[in-house]
């Protein structure tokens, strides 16, 4: 049945608080939202209320039969279960990257992480050092600054100097989680161009809990995002 004309404005004035709520969520981090911590961590409410009113400004709506069910049921299998897969692929590589902090096994770790920093203690973007491809490094560059900004407004730092590789060497390993969790994706979407869903859909599967890939994922180093980038150069 059609929704009367009250319905209808009582839904509208529904969606523009969530979205009033939403907005208010990110303007103030969420401050408002801390009233069930540390039950309930405050960023889940967050994700919530924001999912919400995204939700509902799209005009989706639940299905209201047996039918209705099970079509929504098969649309959605594949895409849930993809962002599963990515999911546990970004939780094992996010978990093991901080692995041996503040130190590094692998000694050249450093060394990317010091080029990173000068490149933005000098306010020079040129590298300088070219032995390696130099997009990890700005892509680091800019996940830093990110994080040295965040820092600043809580008082852990007042100025670019003070940053030690100690600091980023985490941030500097997200990168790699970040493009090997992409990296899952982009084999699903180029497996399921070549052999269909259903290849894909393993083939997602065992790249994200393969150990080679999980393992290059937790290290500050290039091979994770070349790896990303030669899968996307096959699937374009």
């Amino acid at each position: 049945p059609m929704p009367t004309p009250e319905e209808s404005a009582r839904v509208s004035v529904l969606r523009w608080v969530l979205a009033l709520a939403a907005a208010a969520t990110l303007l103030t981090n969420a401050y408002y939202l801390r009233f069930l911590e540390p039950w309930v961590p405050r960023t889940y409410l967050a994700v919530l209320l924001i999912a919400t009113a995204l939700v509902s400004h799209l005009g989706l709506t639940l299905p209201r039969s047996r039918v209705e069910v099970q079509a929504l049921a098969q649309r959605a299998a594949v895409p849930a279960l993809l962002v599963l897969i990515v999911a546990t692929g970004f939780f094992l590589r996010e978990w093991g990257s901080h692995s041996g902090l503040p130190q590094s096994y692998p000694s050249d770790e450093f060394d990317y992480v010091n080029r990173a920093l000068q490149m933005i203690k000098r306010g020079d973007f040129n590298p300088h050092w070219w032995y390696h491809p130099s997009l990890h490094r700005y892509a680091a560059v800019i996940v830093y600054v990110v994080v040295f900004v965040t820092g600043v407004t809580t008082g852990r730092w007042q100025e670019v100097g003070e940053l030690a590789e100690e600091d980023m060497l985490y941030w500097g390993r997200f990168v790699s989680v970040l493009a090997g969790a992409a990296a899952i994706a982009v084999a699903f979407f180029l497996a399921r161009r070549l052999f269909g869903t259903r290849t894909a859909l393993v083939a997602a599967a065992l790249l994200a809990v393969l150990p080679g890939a999980v393992t290059n994922s937790q290290f500050n180093k290039p091979d994770t995002l070349a790896g990303l980038l030669a899968l996307l150069s096959v699937l374009m």
